[in-house]
């Protein structure tokens, strides 16, 4: 799609995948359930979307903090040695949890009936009963929540949630030279899985608005399918321990999937050449698993979980995560649009198995742009206490980050004298390495074309 200036996408790509592609949030919102099994009840601090009455932030005991980090930590390290050093073993658990999470789904729809049909333990919420429903979800009347609703900002932020929900059906792509008759399986499941996945995620949210008022859904945290089960069943043992145990290995399947395509993208952008230290990351070390990608993205899964606090975490990394991929998927559907118009490239005549639809690709665009700019409008709902700018700020930092590793590559060694070849390397597995080097180019005429050039 993007072919000049040569490599340039690719350094920007490699940037997002290795920076931003992380399983932080999922971890963070593990550790949640974990700990409500642990007490039975959810025990933090009742506050209005992230503030004390008075409109101040409360702060954590660092008991707290530690505990939620260190769980969160655990947790994606035990994945990420699993696939590692058991990766059938892996798979394996991860389809079972798979599968799980789509039956703790239908029984999140199924209390959903239940509560539409009138029987629950806690009051009747009445969200449906007119087009804003009955209560208010930040009740404060603070000038941070100060015509909130009415922010085109927010409205682009919560679509970014909705994004970030469904990420993950671009695992498959990433894996698709391990899947058995690839283009055939793509073709069924891809859009069996999609239509599946958003009934029942539709039905969910139905579900939760339909058991619980606002308040406790944006008060909720990561925890509100929690909230739902215990406003329709009561305070059980079952729905208080039991029940948030089952959640909490659902997420643990979400765990499994993103590390296993996510080191995978990671140890092919090695075996190009693209980062440093390729050889080391593109090792397949001990036993034909990518350990190199494995340990790359459980690196900065790490730095993002231990970064802000815990109660902020989820919102921050799923954020980030989903602003990043937004710009890689608006220049996937401006590529697409090119490729069909295009009568150069003759997209349409090579790759006669896949079509895309323009009709459909062009709006797409469009949402993306207003999900990628209205960012950048003074907002509220990320956290209390992250300023509402770092997330875009930080999510267009790939451009930049991308372009400055780019610059070093392509331009900064030529001024030198030199000029970028790629040799081929065999592993030892069998699978291929682009090498990068740097050729001393002997050529004086080269070397007075580059001095104008770059001067």
């Amino acid at each position: 799609m993007y072919q000049r200036p040569k490599y340039l996408a690719t350094a920007i790509f490699a940037v997002d995948i290795i920076a931003f592609y992380h399983s932080a949030a999922n971890s963070v919102n593990f550790s949640s359930y974990v700990l409500r099994v642990v007490h039975g009840l959810d025990t933090t601090p009742k506050t209005n979307c992230g503030r004390s009455a008075d409109g101040s932030v409360p702060t954590s005991l660092i008991a707290e903090e530690w505990s939620h980090k260190g769980i969160s930590i655990l947790a994606v390290t035990s994945v990420c040695l699993i696939l590692a050093f058991a990766p059938k073993f892996g798979v394996y658990l991860s389809n079972i949890l798979g599968f799980f999470k789509l039956t703790m789904l239908s029984l999140v729809v199924a209390a959903g009936f239940t509560a539409l049909a009138g029987n629950t333990k806690a009051p009747r919420p009445d969200n449906f009963s007119s087009f804003d429903g009955a209560g208010d979800a930040c009740p404060l009347s603070t000038q941070a929540y100060k015509n909130a609703p009415g922010s085109a900002a927010n409205f682009a932020l919560a679509l970014m949630q909705v994004l970030y929900a469904y990420s993950g059906w671009e695992n498959a792509n990433y894996v698709l030279t391990e899947v058995h008759n690839a283009p055939k399986t793509l073709k069924r499941a891809a859009p069996l899985a999609s239509l599946i996945v958003t009934a029942l995620y539709i039905l969910a949210n139905v579900s939760y608005f339909a058991a619980s008022s606002k308040h406790e859904i944006a008060n909720s945290g990561t925890t509100v399918a929690a909230v739902l089960f215990t406003n329709v069943f009561g305070e059980g043992v079952f729905v208080t321990r039991i029940l948030p145990f089952f959640i909490s290995l659902s997420i643990l399947g979400n765990l499994f999937s993103q590390a296993f395509a996510g080191s995978r993208v990671k140890q092919e952008l090695a075996k190009e050449g693209i980062l440093p230290f390729s050889r080391f990351f593109a090792s397949d070390w001990p036993i034909k698993t990518p350990t190199g990608g494995l340990l790359l993205h459980w690196s900065f899964t790490v730095i993002l979980i231990a970064g802000p606090r815990s109660r902020d975490a989820y919102a921050f990394t799923s954020s980030l995560y989903a602003y990043s991929q937004v710009w890689i998927q608006l220049m996937i559907a401006c590529g697409l649009v090119y490729l069909t118009l295009s009568t150069e490239r003759q997209w349409r005549r090579e790759r006669t198995s896949f079509h895309t639809s323009n009709y459909l690709t062009i709006p797409w665009a469009v949402c993306l742009l207003y999900v990628l700019f209205a960012p950048f409008m003074q907002n509220s709902i990320i956290t209390p206490t992250i300023p509402w700018y770092v997330v875009p700020t930080v999510g267009c930092s790939i451009f930049v980050l991308g372009t400055i590793y780019w610059v070093y590559w392509f331009r900064i060694w030529p001024l030198f004298g030199y000029s970028v070849a790629h040799e081929r390397e065999v592993l030892p597995d069998g699978s291929e390495r682009i090498k990068y080097v740097r050729q001393k180019d002997k050529s004086s005429l080269r070397r007075q074309v580059v001095r104008v050039t770059f001067t």
